[in-house]
């Protein structure tokens, strides 16, 4: 993991430089990094960690705010109530470390990325969750930690949601 962060860091300053856009990155790293080795260790996500966070996210925004400035509100918004239906509905296949965790980042990435987030986790988690069960026979039952591939999803579209939102509008 170590040398998972050396190298998001690395490529986080060789993409954006010293701007405001690498802060976000290194802050988005230092989150992602232990909630992944907490949620495949002990299947937690801590709330220490959450709580910790929310506040730099929020006075990052409250300094680089989305375009309009509502967009952070909305996407916190939509993430919450979401994800709190999949929570009910599916009688607790996502735990409410995933809803808070979710909701953290609509608030950071506003609507239309945290849409792409989620979709692009739930692909991941899919693929992943496929591939654990096969390798280690475990049954659909089974419990498989899913913060790691919203990690996962949150740093693909911090890196390149854009192009990949752009892509998409372009099929149509």
């Amino acid at each position: 993991m170590e040398l998972a962060t050396g190298i998001l860091f690395a490529l986080n300053y060789y993409f954006f430089g010293f701007t405001n856009r690498m802060v976000l990155g290194l802050l988005l790293i230092s989150l992602i990094i232990p909630i992944t080795v907490s949620d495949i260790e002990y299947k937690r996500i801590p709330n220490r960690l959450l709580l910790f966070f929310s506040p730099l996210f929020l006075m990052y925004r409250l300094f680089f705010p989305l375009n309009p400035f509502y967009i952070s509100g909305i996407g916190a918004a939509v993430a919450f109530i979401l994800v709190l239906i999949i929570i009910l509905v599916s009688k607790g296949g996502m735990g409410v470390g995933d809803l808070k965790y979710f909701t953290l980042f609509g608030f950071v990435f506003g609507l239309y990325h945290f849409l792409l987030l989620f979709f692009l986790s739930t692909l991941f988690g899919s693929i992943g969750g496929l591939i654990t069960m096969k390798v280690k026979r475990l049954g659909k039952k089974s419990r498989i930690a899913f913060g790691p591939y919203i990690g996962l999803a949150a740093l693909t579209v911090f890196f390149i949601g854009e192009p990949l939102i752009g892509w998409y509008i372009s099929l149509f």
